[in-house]
């Protein structure tokens, strides 16, 4: 596909979702080999190859285009291992998860254990900068696990954790051909 316009906005119903998904793998021989083709309209996507085509529906027509500005004067870590993260976050036997960065690294724990405590192997990024201070922040567990799974899937070797005043965070994530950045928390501690 070349000169395709993405900048189009969906809301689906994940079982219709999920419904397709099975219905497109039993109909197209989904154990061949064949190239899959996704094209984006206004208010469907239409999914195909040389066998079968579906589609899925918005069922919002004309949603707006979230923006998701980057912060300012946050401090950032690269994660080395995300998919190790992610083994670690479901680990933690809280709904809650406490995420502390220092100079020297990131440990992960319940909010209201501190132990167990889970180290996360970091990588120097050229961008960050000396944190003078240790950050801390809190976050649901199924939201770091869901932001770390799509991070992951995007970029698994270039993700980074950003800390912002005021206990923000957000993952962050880019690959060849799309980017996520997802806000983990803005709770004030």
């Amino acid at each position: 596909m070349t000169d395709m316009n993405w900048n189009y906005k969906y809301a689906f119903d994940s079982d219709e979702v999920k419904e397709r998904i099975a219905w497109f793998r039993t109909k197209a021989s989904s154990n061949k080999s064949d190239r899959l083709s996704i094209e984006p309209y206004e208010n469907e996507i239409c999914i195909s190859n040389s066998v079968v085509n579906t589609k899925l529906l918005s069922f919002v027509k004309s949603l707006p285009i979230p923006k998701i500005p980057e912060m300012d004067d946050g401090v950032l870590v690269q994660i080395a291992d995300l998919k190790e993260m992610v083994g670690q976050v479901k680990s933690i036997g809280e709904e809650v998860v406490r995420l502390l960065l220092s100079d020297s690294e990131l440990r992960m724990s319940g909010a209201t254990h501190d132990y167990p405590v889970y180290t996360v192997h970091t990588v120097q990024s050229q961008k960050s900068t000396k944190i003078e201070q240790e950050r801390s922040t809190i976050c649901f567990k199924e939201m770091l696990l869901i932001s770390c799974r799509l991070a992951s899937e995007v970029a698994p070797s270039s993700t980074e954790l950003r800390f912002y005043p005021g206990g923000a965070s957000q993952i962050y994530a880019t690959g060849s051909n799309v980017s996520v950045r997802c806000l983990l928390t803005a709770v004030k501690q």
